[in-house]
């Protein structure tokens, strides 16, 4: 896949300058290839570091064996609302309160809003008034952060 062959003529020269790569997404437009890679580092990512990713990003995969002609690169934060999708992403923001929807039922239920308490061995534990759940996170189907404003 696309996605996966930039990830890897990219992602060793993003990680050294600091940043994770959250996400790529590829797709067709007009006949024009749309590359768009989603970062994130501790602190935020600011528009100065989006430019300097694009920069590192376009050198490497004009140099590459793509063999992409016309292609547009975007290179921007995965946002406030970004989806949850593993260990580290809750690991990440213990303290939080997410909005998880499920795969199947755990507890009896489908739907969990609550603060992220701790995770490992592929379970996320999340407080639910004043009750701790432990959701395999193989069960998740959709987990973001609800935004508080």
């Amino acid at each position: 896949m696309l996605d996966d062959r930039i990830k890897e003529i990219i992602s060793e020269d993003i990680e050294k300058e600091g940043f994770e790569i959250f996400e790529i997404k590829s797709s067709q437009f007009k006949g024009r290839t749309i590359i768009r890679i989603f970062i994130d580092k501790p602190g935020g990512v600011t528009t100065d570091d989006c430019g300097k990713v694009s920069d590192i990003a376009g050198f490497l995969l004009d140099n590459s064996d793509l063999n992409i002609a016309r292609y547009d690169l975007e290179v921007s934060s995965p946002g406030l609302d970004r989806p949850l999708a593993s260990e580290k992403d809750f690991k990440k923001n213990i303290g939080m309160v997410a909005v998880i929807n499920l795969k199947e039922t755990v507890e009896g239920k489908i739907f969990y809003e609550g603060k992220i308490i701790s995770t490992g061995n592929d379970i996320v534990e999340v407080s639910v008034k004043d009750k701790n759940i432990k959701i395999p996170i193989s069960k998740i189907h959709k987990a973001k952060l609800r935004i508080e404003i």
